[in-house]
């Protein structure tokens, strides 16, 4: 999933520190929860 992730953002043409920063919360996020329910997802956000 990281891989795919990784690639979508290169292809976007984003900064080296944008991608740094999104690919470090997604492992955060994933680090913390095992699913992406709306929950999950609200409790990371903030």
């Amino acid at each position: 999933m990281t891989e795919k992730f990784e690639k979508y953002l290169l292809e976007r043409d984003l900064s080296d520190n944008t991608i740094r920063a999104y690919l470090y919360a997604l492992r955060q996020f994933k680090g913390r929860y095992t699913s992406p329910a709306k929950r999950n997802l609200r409790e990371h956000k903030d």
